[in-house]
């Protein structure tokens, strides 16, 4: 005697046991979170001391830098490796990438530009344009020596700019309701030199998030405030110095990424006043 085989309540079960995975997942990304955070930066608890002169704080004591005033270190966390990168004088620091009055269609790897540009090192920065990871085209905007060459504010919600004005201040600008004019505005009157875009988008909360630390002041966070992921982030020291730090992820070593938790304990830890969430994924990785 044959058995039956019911294919279509296999199927129904195979979705309710699938949904109920989902819920699951769902209840614990839930579970990291971050609150809002206020952005105006207070330029006044920034001191730039410019030049790559070497000499040693007592608060970073153990910091070694180079001819060129900067300092490389490497950190490994629980889930991540990373490497954090000091730089001394941060007129030093300038936005690179791949327009050449125009934007191309494709990208170029990040060594490409670097040299490109005679420059030391560099790391991933703005959000983009992603279809197919062709990479050419940004998105919100972009400032490169104080020219705007992408400027599109209202393209994305939750658009914030990072960047550095001509005292060599990094700003975290939260651009919602701001138009294209009104942003050739802000560049103008807060002296802008060098920007590019992140998104904090609310149905990505885990990976699309900007702010990790405000004056002095952390962002608020539950759980590990994020899932784990490869991370790039950016901040600044009382002292001016600026902090760029990358980490790996998604299966390198092993290793599952950062979360915002550790991006904001890693800058805390290096006296970041103010800091910043990148782009991260594959273009950290």
């Amino acid at each position: 005697m044959a058995a039956e085989f019911n294919t279509d309540g296999m199927l129904d079960m195979y979705l309710f046991e699938n949904q109920q995975l989902l819920e699951e997942i769902q209840e614990i990304v839930n579970k990291n979170s971050m609150a809002q955070m206020d952005t105006n930066i207070d330029t006044s608890l920034i001191t730039v001391n410019s030049g790559t002169e070497t000499t040693e704080s007592s608060e970073f004591s153990d910091e070694v830098f180079d001819e060129n005033g900067i300092c490389i270190k490497e950190i490994s966390g629980r889930t991540f490796f990373a490497k954090m990168m000091i730089i001394k004088d941060p007129s030093q620091v300038v936005m690179a990438t791949v327009y050449n009055n125009g934007w191309p269609e494709y990208g170029k790897d990040l060594d490409v530009i670097v040299s490109e540009r005679n420059a030391i090192a560099g790391v991933n920065a703005g959000i983009y344009q992603s279809a197919g990871n062709k990479g050419g085209q940004p998105l919100g905007v972009v400032v490169q020596d104080g020219k705007i060459t992408y400027n599109n504010p209202s393209g994305l919600t939750g658009l914030y700019m990072i960047g550095l004005n001509n005292d060599n201040i990094l700003i975290i600008k939260d651009l919602s309701g701001m138009s294209s004019s009104d942003f050739e505005r802000y560049v103008q009157e807060e002296g802008i030199r060098d920007a590019h875009c992140f998104q904090e988008e609310s149905s990505d909360a885990n990976n699309h998030f900007v702010s990790l630390i405000c004056n002095g002041e952390a962002r608020e966070f539950k759980g590990s405030g994020s899932g784990a992921n490869p991370r790039t982030a950016i901040g600044q020291r009382a002292d001016g110095a600026i902090l760029l730090l990358v980490t790996d992820g998604r299966g390198a070593s092993s290793h599952l990424g950062a979360t915002a938790s550790d991006l904001i304990g890693i800058m805390q830890e290096y006296g970041a006043v103010n800091a910043a969430n990148l782009d991260g994924g594959s273009s950290s990785c």
